[in-house]
Parts: structure tokens; sequence; C-alpha cells
């Protein structure tokens, strides 16, 4: 079996999760096959065992991957900020906005079947805890800083609530397939309740 290179192996393996991301997007883990996957990238299936231990593999190293973007970006947001209404704020405008740009994160978050049909145990608690662990930081801080009702709460519940500015992401592609306007104000309104209702003294 041919060998290669380090440089080659990091080009491979970037075009397998690239290309995973865009077949797991269009068409979902399931009806998407190794073949698929393989034909696309130019690779024979033998070797993609070099690269993952199965398609579940990728998958999870590909949600892996969107989750920390995700959260990268949310850290860049919040980045230097002191007022926790103005940090609240545009945490949840910037968690919406990612998942309205994540298709692939969106449908394994609104379908976690999905994600127990791909991951063993281990696999789907790594993607829990790595949200937990890097945003309940992020919360603790935004809690510091208030003296509203969030501070009663667990972050972990905070960390849950946010799986409502999901389902507000979730609606955009059918507003704009139905050549509706509301979506704007609709996601304004769902913001504000949440933050107000976090910040209520």
């Amino acid at each position: 079996m041919r060998g290669f290179s380090d440089e080659e192996r990091r080009e491979i393996e970037e075009r397998l999760v690239e290309t995973g991301r865009d077949l797991f997007t269009r068409y979902g883990f399931q009806k998407t096959t190794m073949q698929d996957i393989t034909e696309q990238v130019g690779i024979g299936e033998g070797t993609f065992y070099q690269f993952f231990d199965s398609k579940s593999g990728l998958y999870i190293r590909i949600l892996l991957r969107e989750q920390n973007e995700l959260i990268d970006a949310v850290e860049a947001e919040l980045e230097g900020l002191t007022d926790s209404d103005e940090q609240l704020d545009r945490l949840f405008r910037r968690w919406v906005a990612e998942f309205e740009q994540r298709s692939l994160l969106l449908r394994s978050h609104r379908n976690p079947q999905q994600i127990v049909q791909a991951a063993n145990g281990q696999d789907f608690a790594e993607l829990r805890d790595d949200i937990s662990n890097r945003m309940t930081p992020l919360i603790a801080d935004i809690q510091k800083r208030s003296d509203g009702y969030i501070t009663e709460i667990r972050p972990e519940a905070v960390i849950e609530l946010l799986s409502l500015l999901e389902v507000v992401a979730a609606n955009k592609d059918a507003h704009d397939e139905l050549g509706w306007s509301g979506y704007d104000g609709f996601k304004e309104i769902v913001i504000t309740i949440l933050k107000q209702g976090l910040l209520w003294q």
C-alpha cells in the first residue's frame, strides 16, 4: 500500500473533511455513502481507513470542527465587552447568525437522532462536553457582571436556552422558500424576550 508524505496526508484529510461536510450537509449522514466521499476525493475506500476509522468518525470530526468554529466566532464577538446586556445581545445574535450559515450543524442539532446513529457513547459525550466546556466560562462571565435572573441559574441551563435560537435559525429557510418577510421580526422578538427574561430583576 502506497504511503503518503506528511503534506499529502494533511491535504487528503482536509479534502475528506471538506467533501464530507458538503455531502453530509446536502444528503445527511445516512444517505451519504463511503463511495460518494472517496470518489469525490479521488481515493479508494481502503485508503480512507488510513485517515478515519469509519464514516461515523469523519462525521464526528466535522461536527467537532463546526462547533469549535462556532464558539471561536462567539468568543471573538464577546471579547472586550463588559456590559451584561450587550454581552447577551451579541451572544444571541451571533449564535443565530452562525447556525443560519452552518447547515450541517443546524441539521444535526435539530435532529439529534442523526448524531446518535453516527456516534458511539464516547463521541456523543465529546460533542456535548465540547460545547459545555467552552461556553460555561463565557456564561459565567456574563453572570458575574449582572444582577438579574441569570445569576440564579446554572450556566448549563443558559446553554440549553441557546437551542431555542437554533429553532429560530431553522425557520429562516422556510421563510425564504415561502416568500414570507417576517423572519427578522420573529428573530428580534425571540432574542429580546430571552435577553429581558434573563436580565429581569
